[in-house]
């Protein structure tokens, strides 16, 4: 269209001529909480067609139009325009300075920057020791003189909801450590301490047991610095039990446990993954297996009581003597014994598969003989049909 208007035989259209109001747009100081509208207004001193984009830059939580954030947009219009805009405040990130960014328009009636201001106070931190602190150095300071009191507020959580509310990234990967510890790894995380070498007491578990049995070991953490040692671990496996780290006199012990009745299979391996001081990182193999013992058809549903012979007049028909019985007081009562394990075997038979074996077994020792039998009859029958020699004849 603007180029049809160029092209007109008649007087000189003016080109397109950009102007946005106002020339710079101050939003003033802003916090988080519901999102703001704002815009600016692009005009066309002209009289053919103004077109072009317009993108921002330098400030994140400012969006064109509403809804979806958008960074970059087209336009069209032959005089004025509103260009709205969105302010998310909840992505707002709190500075002691202004905050400084741009619109940018490039159009057919010329390009032009607009600068946008804005200021979004640093929100101090209110509570126990590090009350008053306005940043992340003051508050480590404040902390580094009361290790004690500030300890609590690190481990509950306290210090990272601050950071959440001036819209900063937490340093400090959960979950966060316990006492003066927490402030250790708050240190190391900033930067402002290096972190010691961690050592561990062993990298591979052995659990060895019964069935039904619930077994634990610990994992000792530790450093050669004397320094604050933290730990927490995950594992691959799900019957690995990892207890909540305890941390004492500088080191951390990890408490795993492993129960018989949770493991797959009688075999199990698994590794634990072990995040300690400056993220160092310490892989610990475990091996899991269950003892099999006892007798070849054991039944693993609880205590078994033998079973005895109830024959009559047999000394062992009852427990409770009866007119006319014999009563062996030598023979001890039977006793409940419990079954350790139960043989491949016992499954099979416990399960009605030994009725597949047996069919199976039945065709194949009928196979065998009928072709035993086949050949035994081709053998007889080729030694029949071989003809016999003749007797030789005496001349004279």
């Amino acid at each position: 269209m603007d180029q049809f208007l160029a092209r007109l035989p008649s007087q000189p259209i003016p080109p397109a001529d950009l102007e946005v109001d106002p020339p710079t747009l101050d939003l003033g100081t802003l916090k988080p909480g519901k999102d703001i509208k704002c815009s600016v207004k692009i005009r066309n001193k002209g009289r053919r067609i103004l077109y072009g984009s317009v993108s921002i830059e330098g400030i994140p939580w400012l969006s064109i139009g509403e809804g979806k954030p958008r960074s970059r947009s087209r336009f069209n219009t032959f005089q004025d325009a509103p260009l709205p805009m969105t302010v998310f405040t909840n992505s707002l990130r709190t500075s002691e300075k202004t905050v400084e960014g741009k619109l940018i328009f490039e159009t057919s009636g010329g390009n032009l920057i607009v600068p946008v201001t804005a200021e979004i106070p640093i929100r101090p931190f209110m509570i126990g020791t590090l009350a008053g602190a306005k940043s992340p150095k003051q508050l480590a300071e404040k902390a580094k003189a009361n290790p004690t009191g500030a300890a609590v507020l690190f481990e509950n959580g306290t210090v990272e909801s601050w950071y959440k509310e001036n819209g900063w990234v937490y340093p400090v990967p959960k979950p966060p450590a316990q006492g003066l510890a927490a402030i250790q790894q708050f240190f190391e995380a900033l930067g402002y301490v290096k972190p010691p070498k961690v050592l561990t007491t062993t990298t591979n578990l052995l659990f060895e047991l019964q069935p039904g049995d619930v077994k634990d070991q610990t994992i000792t953490l530790f450093n050669e610095e004397k320094k604050s040692t933290y730990a927490y671990a995950k594992s691959d496996k799900p019957w690995v039990r990892i207890a909540k780290p305890v941390l004492k006199g500088g080191k951390a012990y990890l408490k795993i446990s492993v129960s018989a009745s949770e493991l797959p299979t009688s075999l199990e391996l698994a590794t634990l993954s072990i995040t300690t001081n400056g993220n160092q990182s310490i892989k610990v193999n475990i091996e899991a297996q269950v003892l099999v013992q006892g007798s070849e058809f054991a039944d693993l549903t609880g205590d078994v009581s033998p079973v005895m012979p109830q024959f009559l007049g047999s000394p062992f028909a009852t427990n409770e003597p009866s007119q006319g019985s014999i009563q062996n007081t030598g023979i001890p009562e039977p006793t409940s014994a419990p079954i350790l394990s139960v043989h491949p075997l016992a499954r099979k038979v416990k399960s009605n598969q030994w009725l597949g074996y047996a069919i199976a077994g039945f065709f194949g020792v009928s196979l065998i003989s009928l072709i035993g039998t086949i050949i035994y009859l081709g053998i007889r029958k080729m030694n029949t049909q071989t003809p016999t020699p003749a007797p030789a004849t005496k001349t004279k």
